[in-house]
């Protein structure tokens, strides 16, 4: 059992067809039950603050699966882990899912649109429970993993029956390394990412780092861009901030 206390979640309709869970406050944790057409839907929302900033976990329970999408906000940037939303549907509908800061919603839409809303009846109900609702690790990935040994950082170790990735940062000889690992059924990547010495100090200066702090930059990297889509994020970041830097091919 986890060692929070969770309120019960509360719903406002913005139409008959759309619902929406809003909060204010952080930490925050709640959970409840919603039926949509008859299906089933367990629910438990956390959002609570880290060392390097906040994370927000949305996990469902829906047909027996256990679903957990996840939100990291590191300063100015973030990143997405855990598993898809669930694909909810009926045979005439389905269940339109978005998630935001502090708002979750769910909106019926039917897959005929010349249905007639106005002519459902009772299409969303709630209940709550007494007890925390359990769910598995999120399905992807396990929080970032930093070495101080060896001054590195896990960003993605996953593996699968199809695809093995394997990504991690660390600085060797002054410089900043991404190190780019995939192994596909029949295929195998890798690539090194390279901001050199000379353009760490722009790094630095957008993480808000002093001293140039290595082992905090490496943190800070895990917090913001940690899953596997990782590696490209970081260029993107990099390209954006227009930090330079060098892409080696390993393979």
């Amino acid at each position: 059992m986890e060692n929070q206390n969770y309120i019960d979640l509360s719903w406002s309709f913005t139409s008959n067809t759309k619902i929406i869970h809003k909060w204010d406050q952080i930490p925050y944790y709640a959970q409840g039950t919603l039926v949509w057409r008859g299906q089933k839907i367990d629910l438990k929302i956390k959002e609570y603050r880290t060392d390097f900033g906040k994370e927000r976990i949305i996990s469902f329970r829906y047909k027996n699966r256990n679903y957990q999408y996840g939100v990291a906000k590191w300063k100015w940037s973030g990143g997405h882990f855990g598993s898809p939303l669930p694909e909810i549907k009926s045979e005439t509908h389905f269940l339109e899912i978005n998630s935001g800061m502090h708002f979750l919603s769910f909106e019926d839409k039917a897959k005929n649109p010349e249905i007639n809303p106005e002519k459902e009846e009772l299409i969303f109900e709630f209940s709550n429970t007494t007890e925390v609702i359990m769910f598995e690790p999120p399905a992807e990935k396990e929080a970032p993993y930093f070495n101080p040994k060896t001054n590195e950082i896990t960003l993605c170790d996953f593996k699968d029956a199809s695809v093995a990735f394997d990504i991690f940062a660390c600085f060797l000889n002054g410089s900043l390394i991404v190190d780019y690992w995939r192994l596909g059924s029949s295929t195998e990547d890798e690539y090194q990412l390279i901001v050199s010495g000379e353009h760490l100090e722009r790094l630095f200066q957008e993480f808000k780092i002093e001293n140039q702090d290595q082992a905090k930059l490496l943190i800070g990297l895990g917090n913001s861009f940690s899953g596997k889509d990782c590696y490209n994020r970081i260029k993107e970041f990099l390209t954006y901030k227009q930090i330079e830097f060098s892409q080696l091919a390993c393979r």
